[in-house]
């Protein structure tokens, strides 16, 4: 995904501490185990994340075994990540964006970001990334794309959503969107000359929810994070209302995630 031009609102997830950390499921740790093979990294290799939150990534990487010193400035995230994964041997936290770190713990053998990375300046982001790396370390980046099954989806945006469309996916296109913005990402990291040509994959996770996780889930993204508690429970009703009357109370989402990898590249170095 391409660099949000809007990077004020990045702190806004952190006045929603309660519904990011009830909503937003983890990544599994397969997805890392299989990332960190990819990449060759190792148990006990030493890995910087950025935008950490309340842990959904950071926890499969402690899991995989690796090093994390994570980035969350957010003072209220950071207070609930620490609570979920106690610093210790092998886990610093620091309250640092990621254009202000000083990178004291690295060089880092890769990089990780989990929806996160977009919200960082990319006049920074990935030559100061390639920067923190030893020679050969790789940038990791995910992204998760939720959609509702289909009619449950179409009867929410006909429903709902019509007042928010940026909720409002449709079954239909939801592919071919994800494509292109994902490539424009690609094309973004690959244009800054810092990275060798980005791999990328796709896999899928569903799971259910109960409607309350849900609205937590819906009230987590940065479309409702900067707005009134007053806006947030409004559409929060909305959506209890709407799926009582179609007698739902559990909803299934369909997760796509976005995996895409990059190796830092050395100047002299013309391979991709």
């Amino acid at each position: 995904m391409k660099a949000n031009t809007q990077r004020g609102g990045r702190l806004n997830f952190d006045r929603v501490v309660d519904a990011y950390d009830a909503g937003r499921p983890d990544l599994p740790v397969s997805l890392v185990e299989r990332l960190s093979a990819d990449t060759g990294l190792s148990e006990g290799a030493k890995v910087l994340e950025i935008g950490a939150a309340t842990g959904q990534l950071t926890r499969a990487l402690r899991a995989s075994g690796l090093e994390v010193v994570a980035l969350e400035p957010g003072d209220s995230l950071r207070a609930r990540l620490v609570r979920h994964l106690d610093e210790g041997s092998g886990f610093v936290v620091r309250g640092d964006f990621f254009e202000e770190y000083a990178g004291e713990e690295g060089p880092f053998t890769a990089i990780w970001s989990a929806n996160a990375f977009h919200w960082v300046d990319p006049a920074v982001s990935y030559e100061k990334a390639a920067r923190l790396l030893q020679p050969g370390g790789h940038l990791v980046l995910i992204w998760t794309y939720p959609i509702l099954r289909d009619d449950l989806q179409r009867e929410l945006n006909a429903r709902v959503f019509v007042e928010e469309p940026s909720f409002a996916h449709d079954p239909a296109t939801f592919t071919d969107y994800l494509t292109e913005i994902t490539e424009a990402g690609r094309d973004e990291l690959l244009a800054s000359g810092a990275f060798a040509e980005p791999r990328h994959s796709w896999s899928t996770d569903t799971y259910t929810l109960d409607v309350d996780t849900y609205v937590a889930f819906l009230s987590s993204y940065g479309q409702m994070a900067g707005r009134e508690d007053v806006e947030r429970e409004a559409l929060g009703r909305k959506v209890r209302t709407a799926l009582g009357h179609l007698d739902v109370d559990r909803v299934e989402i369909i997760q796509r995630v976005y995996s895409c990898v990059a190796r830092q590249l050395d100047p002299q170095d013309t391979t991709t």
